[in-house]
């Protein structure tokens, strides 16, 4: 049989992660840069071209690609 219903065990919803001081801090440095990125003009710009083009008022042609 591929599966045996009767050996399933329910996976862990979670666990507790202990983070050094250290680590802490370049987590919320690159949370910073992310911030900082995420808040250009640029961004704001395409968010807008892409919601036009859902919209169906596109003002220009949107390309989405996802390697």
């Amino acid at each position: 049989m591929l599966h045996d219903p009767g050996s399933y065990t329910q996976p862990t919803l979670y666990e507790s992660i202990e983070l050094e001081e250290d680590e802490k801090s370049v987590l919320r440095q690159l949370g910073e840069e992310l911030a900082k990125i995420s808040a250009l003009p640029v961004h704001k710009e395409k968010a807008e071209l892409w919601r036009d083009l859902n919209d169906l008022k596109s003002q220009r042609p949107m390309v989405w690609i996802n390697e």
